[in-house]
């Protein structure tokens, strides 16, 4: 990621030090590693900022892992069969920020992050939701901003 002139001279110029920290991203696009993703692009820009100040960067797509649902630290040991929050949680505790990058939907607009089941653990209503997400949207009108 190239920053533009205008960043690049904010980093060069800052007067502080922040080489003894690490940031962690953790972004929340729908879209599995490698595809494309709006949000990616987003972390990106920010991510090379945070490498021009001497921030230490590390980062994953939260979709390209598999993340029980759940309220313990690690659901293998309440049902579920793979859970790799555990794994990821040592990430999170290594590091001084954490970055989470919600998804930005390109076609309507919309911010957030949605957390359901799917597959056979899913409920009725999680389907729902799911089948409702397929179904076209209108793109938003060029003339307003999004909120």
């Amino acid at each position: 990621m190239t920053l533009t002139d205008f960043q690049r001279e904010l980093c060069d110029t800052s007067p502080f030090d922040f080489t003894d920290l690490r940031a962690l991203y953790v972004n929340c696009t729908l879209k599995p590693s490698p595809e494309l993703s709006h949000t990616q692009g987003l972390v990106d820009v920010s991510v090379a900022i945070m490498e021009a100040n001497g921030v230490g960067v590390d980062q994953f797509r939260a979709v390209d892992h598999a993340l029980a649902a759940g309220v313990y630290p690690d659901m293998r040991e309440h049902g579920a069969v793979s859970d790799e929050w555990p794994a990821l949680y040592e990430r999170v505790q290594a590091a001084d920020m954490l970055v989470v990058a919600p998804l930005t939907c390109p076609h309507c607009g919309a911010r957030g992050s949605l957390v359901l089941n799917y597959g056979p653990e899913s409920t009725a209503e999680e389907a729902d939701v799911l089948l409702a997400l397929a179904e076209p949207r209108h793109p938003p009108d060029p003339g307003v901003a999004p909120e």
